[in-house]
């Protein structure tokens, strides 16, 4: 089982403007990701996609899961 608060931070990160800010130093995503909520379910859906929990619940890569999330903003958001 999945600790929530990792949960939690995440969708406060995304609803703050503040998903891994090195790469999405800039760049305000917030308008594109929420204006459609199938935007918002992707950035989720990569973000558990990633997560990886140990047997005791541990989470193992909160930060991967972040970056690959932000990555994917990144490319709906900025089109350099």
């Amino acid at each position: 089982m999945c600790r929530w608060d990792d949960f939690r931070l995440f969708a406060f990160y995304s609803a703050n403007g503040t998903v891994d800010v090195d790469l999405l130093d800039g760049i305000d995503y917030r308008p594109a990701l929420f204006q459609f909520g199938s935007s918002l379910e992707q950035v989720f859906a990569i973000y558990c996609t990633v997560l990886q929990v140990d047997a005791k619940g541990t989470v193992l890569s909160e930060g991967d899961a972040q970056h690959r999330a932000a990555q994917w903003i990144r490319a709906h958001g900025d089109r350099r």
